[in-house]
């Protein structure tokens, strides 16, 4: 595999994890059961894996990944014989663009959030959270840019992570009081 096709694999598989609670919310709404929506996620996520080359960088990933699992739910109906009708194709297309439309109002609040507790922290572990999620370096490769020592960057980690969850947190509770 060239450098190349190791950069688009990582790329698809990064959408994949960035997109992962949107595609569950998009199967259950299909086939409005929790375990096979899990099941079919599952088997979407190998599909993706297995056919990274098929996605082209630039395109609408949500769009290529609810077709890998719209295909699935119907696979599953058709080999039950049985559950709810799958909705048809335009009432799907209606609800895919209704999801892309319309951001989910507690997402966009959590990310607000998020990135308000996110400047609260030190520059240090703003620098070290960024690598670490941002750019996927791992913790030894952070530390050897950084020059200092793995445990530094893995305790700043953790108590960076500690400090977003807790201010998250706070931030959302307080909000549902004053709300």
């Amino acid at each position: 595999m060239s450098d190349i096709e190791a950069e688009h694999r990582q790329m698809v598989l990064r959408l994949l994890v960035q997109h992962r609670n949107d595609l569950y919310a998009f199967v259950l709404m299909l086939c409005r059961d929790p375990h096979m929506t899990e099941e079919v996620l599952q088997d979407a996520s190998v599909i993706i894996c297995e056919q990274w080359q098929d996605y082209t960088e630039g395109s609408n990933f949500m769009a290529w990944a609810r077709t890998i699992a719209r295909n699935l739910v119907r696979t599953k109906w058709r080999e039950q014989k049985r559950g709810p009708q799958i909705l048809d194709d335009a009432a799907i297309e209606a609800l895919e663009v209704a999801l892309i439309e319309q951001p989910d109002e507690q997402e966009t609040k959590r990310l607000q959030t998020l990135h308000r507790c996110r400047q609260r922290l030190t520059p240090r572990a703003r620098t070290i959270l960024e690598m670490r999620y941002q750019g996927a370096a791992s913790c030894e490769k952070i530390a050897e840019e950084l020059q200092c020592s793995n445990s530094v960057v893995r305790s700043t980690l953790s108590r960076a992570r500690r400090a977003l969850a807790y201010c998250v947190k706070q931030s959302l509770l307080e909000g549902q009081v004053k709300g």
